[in-house]
């Protein structure tokens, strides 16, 4: 029996997708947020209003006509975002990653130097940042540090066996 994020995964994985085509937002970071924010689809604001997503209800939302939920998150009575449908949600939380100027340096281009070949070529960041190797900040040895990333790790400053 898959466990409960691999069935989360499996059955949004198309509205992922669908999101990943229009907006170019890699669809395991929508799932992954969605699995985190939802609790795998079981939160009350996931089953009631279809907000898989944690959007809050902001006064230009409710001010269009926009349905939201009351509940309490970091406040009392916080508003949030009610959708018809899941998809409708995953669309929302498309558009607020592409509009919002917070956001925006995820999706910036920037030239990358892939290892292998010593090529160039163009991803957006946020497709980099899932790919790169970071500084392992939670790993105080080379050898775990290695394991998880699979790829150089400039902490250590060591390259691992395989190639990217």
């Amino acid at each position: 029996m898959a466990g409960k994020n691999q069935q989360y995964a499996a059955q949004y994985a198309e509205y992922a997708m669908e999101q990943m085509r229009r907006y170019g937002i890699p669809a395991s970071v929508t799932l992954a947020q969605g699995i985190l924010e939802s609790a795998n689809g079981q939160s009350r604001l996931a089953q009631n209003e279809n907000n898989h997503f944690g959007i809050k209800a902001t006064p230009a939302w409710i001010a269009e006509g926009g349905r939201f939920g009351v509940y309490t998150d970091d406040k009392p009575n916080e508003k949030f975002c009610s959708y018809d449908s899941v998809g409708d949600s995953y669309e929302h939380h498309s558009r607020f990653l592409k509009e919002n100027s917070r956001y925006a340096r995820c999706f910036t281009l920037a030239r990358m130097i892939t290892r292998v070949g010593r090529r160039v070529s163009r991803r957006p960041a946020m497709l980099r940042a899932a790919s790169m190797p970071g500084t392992c900040n939670v790993s105080s040895s080379r050898t775990a540090c290695r394991s998880m990333t699979g790829r150089s790790c400039r902490r250590w400053r060591h390259k691992a066996e395989s190639s990217v």
